[in-house]
């Protein structure tokens, strides 16, 4: 009995011819060619997960098998395959990649099978800075019937091919021997990296000249050394990481020297940490301690944009599953003796902390304390002196800040105090000022810089009541809106500190409507330009030098071209 058949299947000419004698078993034999066989058109009739890595390429070869039909343990075949390529598939994973390395074989691929046993005689590939081999045998009747050599090298560019968010280079060299059961194989051998620079696009920062070996022992695979660079300082990990047949149990410990994170958006921040990290695929531990060293904001930010949030309803995050859904912190977090924090609205900030971040990867709690000693920062465009203040953690559920800072200033004259506190949804503030004001008084002073004309003791008698954040109006508001971003942006063009405009605007002319530039010299000396855009050249020139909390000294120019120098003595009475 003879057989034939032809096919153009996957965009490739096979054909098949086949005799088998009519006699005990049917023995006989047959062959199969195939040229320029379709990979992804193969891929796509398989009709595999969108989620699986799909290939591009071309296979061609010759197979042959002999013996009886109705025994098939004892077939002898042979399988040659002089070409073959491998590539992503084009306009898929590959598109937003920089490079896609296309795996080509470097002589003929030869398997041979006998007495139910596969022999891997020859396999070798090659690419750009890759060159591996297989061999060994499969058996396809034993309980444990893998036994192969992996040798070679391979060029880390590969892994993009899987992701286009990863950016990746290196080398990394394996020699390993690969027995026993498909479902929990044996691996002895060892793997080395070299110079191996890996960047994932969703992560803040990425990995760097890094070197390694990882030597493998039967179920368990030992990161020996391992040392890179990562944000600028320098990481070394050790541990294992074991494979029991339905799950994978690993132990790693990090050290970390001054490494800088630049997350969340719009802070970097500089810290030393030794980490532990254990557990399995479905639960994990991250512990230990990091020491917070510099810290750094945006500068396009300011403190009363923070707040100004906090009316916002709370966002719910998703909840991961997995890998990332199972891992849990619990890692103490401190500040260095010298800590740094910069900004370019916070200058000179001496701060400690005593944290504990615990909780998940989508829900992170922190318990613990901040407390601010000394600085400056910018609210509402205006520059504060902090004289005291602590951001506290106690709730060991969500992550909710809790604030109690006092925020001084001086403005013609007049020391102003702004307490803030409470939640971050429930921020309470708290105005004082010396000599007391009305709450218009002092929000026009800060807002505008109008020096107050109110009776001041009828101010001492109004009560400085505490009021939440959205009760403070339109006219605290003109300062937000002024302060940011387009104070920031006529600080970097003008270098002015502050710019304000009176919002009080009354009659059809607006007499009061007056533009304030204000530089601040130093922490003690002040520049001021004021000008009133409805008449012409009515500018104010005023410099204010303070000694001390009680002697000043302003030197100015009115409207009228008039030059004056002032000397205050400011003695509260009580």
């Amino acid at each position: 009995m003879t057989a034939h058949l032809e096919s153009a299947f996957a965009n490739s000419t096979i054909r098949a011819d086949g005799e088998w004698r009519l006699a005990v078993d049917y023995p006989g034999q047959a062959e199969v060619t195939f040229t320029k066989l379709d990979l992804a058109a193969l891929d796509a009739w398989l009709e595999r997960p969108a989620s699986s890595f799909k290939v591009a390429g071309t296979v061609e070869g010759k197979a042959t098998i002999s013996g009886p039909a109705l025994k098939p343990e004892a077939w002898t075949a042979r399988l040659d395959i002089p070409q073959i390529e491998i590539a992503p598939l084009s306009g898929e994973i590959a598109n937003g990649n920089r490079q896609v390395v296309t795996l080509r074989n470097e002589g003929p691929i030869r398997l041979t099978m006998q007495n139910s046993v596969v022999r891997v005689e020859s396999a070798r590939m090659v690419a750009q800075d890759t060159n591996f081999s297989l061999t060994g045998t499969v058996s396809l009747k034993d309980k444990s019937p893998l036994d192969l050599r992996v040798n070679g090298s391979l060029n880390l560019a590969a892994l993009e091919n899987f992701n286009a968010d990863l950016v990746s280079s290196g080398t990394l060299t394996a020699d390993a021997n690969i027995r026993g059961p498909l479902t929990q194989p044996s691996i002895t051998g060892r793997a080395q990296l070299k110079d191996a620079n890996l960047n994932v696009a969703t992560l803040p920062n990425g990995i760097s000249n890094a070197s390694g070996v990882i030597v493998f022992t039967g179920d368990r695979a030992t990161i020996q050394s391992f040392t890179g660079e990562l944000g600028g300082g320098s990481v070394n990990v050790t541990g294992f990481a074991s494979y029991t047949g339905t799950d994978v149990a690993f132990h790693f410990e990090l050290a970390a020297r001054r490494v800088r994170v630049r997350y969340p958006e719009g802070v970097s921040t500089m810290a030393s940490a030794r980490l532990t990290w254990t557990g399995s695929m479905q639960r994990s531990l991250v512990s230990g301690t990091a020491t917070i060293q510099r810290t750094g904001f945006n500068p396009r930010t300011d403190f009363a944009s923070i707040l100004a949030q906090s009316a916002e309803p709370v966002r719910t995050s998703a909840v991961r599953t997995g890998f990332l859904g199972g891992m849990n912190f619990d890692i103490q977090i401190d500040t260095s003796p010298g800590v740094l924090v910069q900004s370019a609205l916070a200058q000179q900030i001496q701060a400690e902390a005593s944290l504990r971040l615990r909780g998940t990867l989508s829900n992170p709690v922190l318990l613990g304390r901040i407390n601010i000693t000394q600085g400056q920062t910018t609210f509402f465009g205006n520059k504060y002196i902090i004289n005291q203040g602590s951001i506290s953690f106690y709730n060991p559920v969500k992550l909710e800040p809790i604030l109690n800072i006092d925020l001084q200033t001086r403005a013609r004259g007049i020391d102003v105090t702004i307490t803030i506190s409470g939640p971050m949804n429930k921020l309470n503030v708290t105005y004082r000022s010396d000599p007391p004001l009305q709450f218009a008084d002092i929000v026009a002073l800060l807002a505008t810089g109008r020096t107050p004309n109110s009776d001041l003791s009828l101010a001492a008698r109004e009560s400085g009541a505490a009021q939440s954040w959205q009760q403070l109006g339109a006219s605290a508001l003109v300062g937000q809106a002024i302060a940011n971003p387009v104070a920031g942006r006529l600080q970097r063009f003008f270098g002015v500190s502050r710019i304000k405009i009176d919002p009080q605007l009354t009659g059809v002319e607006n007499p009061q409507a007056r533009l304030t530039l204000e530089q601040q010299v130093t922490p003690d000396i002040t520049f001021t330009y004021i000008t009133n855009v409805t008449r012409s050249n009515p500018q104010v020139v005023r410099i204010e030098w303070a000694l001390n909390r009680i002697w000043s000294v302003v030197a100015i120019r009115d409207e009228s071209g008039i030059f004056g120098l002032d000397l205050y003595y400011k003695k509260r009475l009580k």
